[in-house]
């Protein structure tokens, strides 16, 4: 029993310590790729693309600076097609089956950013007023 419950404490230290280092939100490195994701979401979990990109250059999060939002190219490198709702293979603290953000505008209509849905993998233009998810990198 005693055994258990020290067990116990060490890992509760630990994860404090981790989640101390790491901020409010914690990160997730793909070793494949070797970009580090925020693994939580932002408070509001949905914002229109000129505030997620402000955003996303305003946080800081385990002490890095430099946080933006990752290319259409980027979200797609964590998506698998083989799973659905959510379509990604990381743990990531938090995520939705929906839309998020990418950097970048379309070519044919420059009040439309293109947007990756976790839920299938899908890509799609999104007007910039409209409200999604945000999940900012850091190379």
């Amino acid at each position: 029993m005693k055994k258990i419950f020290f067990m116990v404490l060490i890992t509760m230290i630990i994860t404090n310590i981790f989640a101390q280092e790491n901020g409010e939100n914690m990160t997730l490195k793909d070793q494949a790729t070797g970009l580090t994701w925020q693994s939580g979401e932002n408070d509001t979990s949905k914002m229109k693309y000129d505030w997620a990109k402000s955003y996303c250059e305003s946080i800081q999060i385990a002490g890095k600076n430099g946080w933006r939002l990752p290319t259409v190219k980027e979200l797609l490198t964590l998506i698998d097609y083989k799973k659905v709702d959510p379509a990604t293979s990381l743990e990531f603290e938090t995520i939705y089956p929906s839309y998020y953000w990418s950097s970048e505008v379309t070519a044919f209509y420059d009040q439309r950013i293109w947007a990756v849905n976790f839920k299938n993998g899908a890509v799609s233009p999104y007007k910039r007023n409209y409200s999604t998810h945000v999940r900012c990198v850091h190379k």
